[in-house]
């Protein structure tokens, strides 16, 4: 096996992470590990996760590296809620000091992010620079109960890739499909509408697929998510910076130096912040436990990979 005995349980607004600190760089997990700890019925039970680990950059250094799996086994770029659980790990152990403002610096498949500490289980994450198609250029297409019925949808890069759909925009609401009963268990397909980069860049590795609700007067947007490798999720980080970008740029306020948004999900409330070409995600992250692997747990691990 190659994961360690002890491993520890958190969350990001009920997005939820098997995380373990891996300074040596001993246990790179396998796909099949992945999928046993993170089953909900077999395993411990989690959406990804997370090997915290030392990577080394250009200039010979080592930084914090978020080595992050979805709970299928894929391997994913960037997860705004899974580096805010980093951030919580690596202050609470004390492997960086976030105290007074200091800036943690955590390296992600998308690149450095900088995160620091609003409050005691709140941080701020600097997600960098994003970037979107000027229009809904996509038609997603529902499955399940809204099995027939498309709306359509903005692509939105994050450090990964997200397609927004407003389900309550002019060109949605004729459709007739809300946020509360639209069913997720399947994941949507999505086409463009006119060939684009981005509808090349969604055919080869898949998009997440957010739904929302906007409200311009009061700058807040209900959300759900469903994030490729995983399904329905209780919040998705990136998706929910992707979903107030969409927004900023429906709404006409993308002249604007700064923007700011509250997001819910099913798993609580964020607040994200727009200025010029980056965005600010702020959010709980909170440590549930710590968890010792039973060795029939693991050798069950070795067996199937054997």
């Amino acid at each position: 096996m190659t994961l360690p005995k002890e491993v520890y349980k958190a969350h990001g607004m009920g997005n939820d992470f098997i995380i373990y600190i891996d300074l040596d760089n001993e246990f790179e997990p396998k796909p099949s590990e992945v999928r046993a700890v993170c089953d909900r019925h077999f395993g411990i039970g989690a959406d990804g996760l997370i090997r915290l680990t030392k990577k080394a950059q250009k200039d010979g250094s080592l930084r914090l590296f978020m080595d992050y799996s979805n709970k299928d086994g894929s391997l994913a770029s960037m997860c705004g809620n899974g580096a805010r659980v980093c951030a919580l790990i690596a202050d609470i152990f004390n492997l960086v000091n976030m105290d007074n403002g200091n800036i943690f610096e955590l390296d992600t498949r998308s690149g450095v992010k900088r995160i620091v500490r609003v409050k005691e289980g709140e941080y701020t994450i600097d997600m960098g620079a994003w970037s979107a198609d000027d229009d809904r250029n996509f038609s997603v297409c529902l499955k399940g109960e809204n099995a027939g019925k498309t709306v359509t949808g903005r692509f939105v890069n994050v450090g990964n890739e997200h397609i927004v759909s407003d389900l309550i925009n002019k060109a949605n609401l004729r459709v007739g499909v809300q946020l509360g009963n639209l069913d997720l268990n399947k994941e949507p397909s999505a086409t463009t509408i006119l060939p684009s980069e981005s509808g090349a860049l969604v055919k080869d590795v898949g998009a997440n697929y957010e739904f929302t609700e906007v409200d311009i007067a009061k700058s807040t947007i209900k959300m759900r998510v469903f994030e490729r490798g995983v399904g329905e999720t209780q919040s998705c980080g990136t998706g929910i910076v992707a979903s107030a970008i969409s927004a900023y740029l429906a709404t006409g306020q993308a002249h604007q130096h700064v923007d700011r948004w509250r997001v819910s999900v099913p798993g609580g409330n964020a607040r994200v912040q727009i200025v010029e070409d980056h965005a600010f995600l702020t959010a709980s992250a909170l440590l549930v436990g710590k968890i010792v692997l039973n060795e029939h747990f693991s050798r069950g691990l070795l067996y199937a990979n054997s």
